[in-house]
């Protein structure tokens, strides 16, 4: 079952979804779970329950703006902005003893952690590549809302760190990320790229 929120513009920004097990979807379907989208397009969120009484799971898929040209890049802050803004707000409506995840394409790129104080609940010791304008940005957001983003926290070669291959140069990069409450890292096993998956894209499957 495809959850999605039909906002593609002309430019094909926006357009994010969730794709539920079967299992999942029954329970969707049975329970009328809610489902929550962002007016631009770039957020949507499901709740779904736990076993027993082990709570919620609030699951997130997002697409960040993508980087313009010099003389658009006023633009481009604006867009960031209101795509942080807008899954700020979304992330206050999670109770605090709940389950997050938060996964998609972030269009950004944050790099190896440096020397940087404040990092070590946001990152851990393995990244790919220099960090730019919107990977800062994601550091902050992550910063000030408790969060961790979980590629950066198992070891991997590059083909298993890059999340995306430029299809004509074939640079690896890092857009796609994981994220959830640094006190629920405990939970992951690993996360990790599949260059091998058939999904007729330039990035590549997470799992």
């Amino acid at each position: 079952m495809l959850l999605n929120n039909n906002k593609i513009d002309s430019q094909g920004q926006g357009g994010v979804g969730i794709i539920l097990s079967p299992l999942a979807a029954d329970h969707f379907k049975k329970h009328r779970e809610a489902l929550h989208m962002s007016d631009d397009g770039r957020v949507i969120m499901l709740s779904l329950p736990l076993a027993k009484e082990e709570g919620r799971w609030y699951i997130f898929s997002v697409y960040g703006p993508a980087q313009k040209r010099r003389d658009r890049r006023e633009e481009e802050r604006r867009e960031r902005e209101l795509f942080f803004g807008n899954l700020e707000k979304m992330l206050k409506l999670v109770p605090s003893d709940s389950l997050v995840f938060c996964t998609g394409d972030f269009n950004c790129r944050i790099g190896k952690k440096g020397e940087e104080s404040g990092l070590v609940s946001v990152m851990g010791s393995y990244g790919l590549g220099k960090r730019n304008e919107a990977g800062e940005a994601l550091i902050q957001f992550c910063a000030q809302n408790g969060l961790c983003i979980l590629n950066t926290c198992f070891h991997h070669d590059e083909s298993h760190l890059a999340t995306w291959q430029h299809q004509r140069w074939g640079t690896l990069g890092v857009l796609d990320y994981v994220l959830t409450k640094g006190r629920d890292r405990r939970f992951v096993e690993d996360v990790c790229a599949r260059p091998g998956a058939d999904i007729d894209s330039d990035h590549r499957q997470l799992r």
